[in-house]
């Protein structure tokens, strides 16, 4: 369910453009699916930051590989908790993922 993300980014050869697609697929899936609103709102928030970030700048390629293995690890733990996870297992997953991205909000500002 949630792998598409990921699929999208290496399609997408993991450039800025990628980001943008999957932010705004991502957005879509969250209209499309509101039982599922959530995750999906976070994978867009991620990757569009990180377009928004990189739009016109640099991408180093161990800053691409970070990124890209994160959007991995992130789907993944998505995936595990929406497909077969309990609704407990589904809220940890989610306050794990967004408390990551408060971590790295906080050390970037």
């Amino acid at each position: 369910m949630f792998k598409k993300f990921h699929d999208i980014l290496i399609d997408g050869s993991k450039g800025v453009s990628a980001y943008k697609k999957c932010a705004s697929v991502a957005r879509e899936s969250a209209l499309e699916n509101p039982d599922y609103a959530a995750p999906y709102f976070l994978i867009s928030i991620i990757t569009q930051d990180f377009a928004d970030n990189y739009d016109r700048e640099p991408l180093s390629s161990s800053v691409a590989k970070d990124q890209i293995d994160r959007i991995e690890r992130y789907t993944k733990l998505l995936d595990e908790a929406f497909s077969t996870g309990t609704a407990q297992d589904q809220v940890a997953a989610l306050n794990s993922i967004s408390q990551e991205i408060v971590k790295e909000i906080s050390s970037a500002s």
